[in-house]
């Protein structure tokens, strides 16, 4: 190899590391952006949902909250926000069917999965849309 094809390498070869980095910058700015619509989304959302789901068997509920609401608080935060932005899309016109993914996405975000199951039987048993909830499994 001459000393103009080991300089034409060593451009290449800057040109590809440059180019990686720039793929990892654009990949980082792409994360940074859908991060940033999930939460105008998610806001969006909340703004839109009533203040308090609506919780039928409050029996249920309080037994439920005294057994397990000091070990588990953020389970009964999570359903209570899954329930008030299932809700919030019901009356838009959406179903619990359509409507139940992107809601837990949104109250759930950053949470324990463990925290979907446990969440998830409590509102079946203490929701207004427990019975719709249930199908949708």
């Amino acid at each position: 190899m001459n000393v103009e094809q080991a300089l034409e390498k060593a451009i290449l070869l800057g040109k590809q590391q440059v180019l990686r980095a720039i793929g990892v910058d654009v990949a980082r700015q792409l994360e940074a952006v859908d991060r940033l619509l999930f939460e105008i989304d998610r806001t969006e959302a909340f703004r839109q949902a009533p203040a308090q789901p609506t919780i039928t068997n409050q029996e249920a509920w309080d037994e439920s909250f005294r057994k397990n609401g000091e070990s588990f608080p953020h389970v009964f935060r999570c359903a209570l926000n899954w329930a008030r932005l299932m809700e919030g899309a019901i009356a838009q016109g959406a179903t619990v069917a359509s409507c139940h993914e992107e809601c837990r996405s949104f109250a759930l975000h950053g949470e324990p999965t463990d925290y979907t199951t446990m969440a998830d039987a409590l509102l079946k048993e203490c929701w207004l849309h427990g019975n719709e909830l249930r199908k949708v499994d």
